[in-house]
């Protein structure tokens, strides 16, 4: 941790928030409902950073969520990242990991479908499930699963 980011880790004296020191990261899978509901709330937090992550896990994947990123004018940055043999959820725990080296805090944001119906589990694998999971653990790490809706 660089001796910037310990220095903010106590925050101001008044008690605001400012999000000084806090990167919010937002995991993505696909330009969907999960996509949306989640990056307004990642708007909505105060933060210094925020940036949404993809997960490439197949050549050439991400193109048509690069094209939706682009053609919807998201203000917000798309890292994509390799998954070089890792599952999503290893993988977005190392790139938290990474980022705790420049933030004192890393918000994750999860967007996740509430799957209810047996033949719903065939078609949706629950990464977000295995993020938030994954994540829970983590010191100076903040994860929230939005629920979108039931399916």
């Amino acid at each position: 941790m660089t001796d910037q980011a310990r220095d903010r880790r106590h925050g101001p004296l008044d008690g605001s928030v400012t999000g000084e020191g806090r990167l919010v990261l937002l995991p993505v899978g696909a330009w969907d409902l999960r996509a949306t509901v989640a990056l307004q709330v990642a708007r909505a937090m105060p933060a210094e950073e925020r940036r949404a992550l993809h997960v490439a896990s197949a050549a050439g994947g991400w193109t048509t969520l690069g094209a939706h990123w682009q053609g919807e004018s998201v203000s917000l940055p798309l890292q994509v990242i390799d998954a070089e043999g890792r599952s999503v959820a290893d993988t977005v725990a190392a790139v938290v990991a990474d980022e705790l080296m420049r933030f004192c805090e890393i918000a994750v944001i999860v967007g996740r479908l509430d799957v209810t119906r047996w033949r719903h589990r065939l078609l949706h694998d629950r990464t977000a499930d295995d993020i938030c999971r994954r994540l829970a653990d983590m010191s100076h790490t903040t994860v929230s699963c939005v629920n979108v809706g039931t399916v």
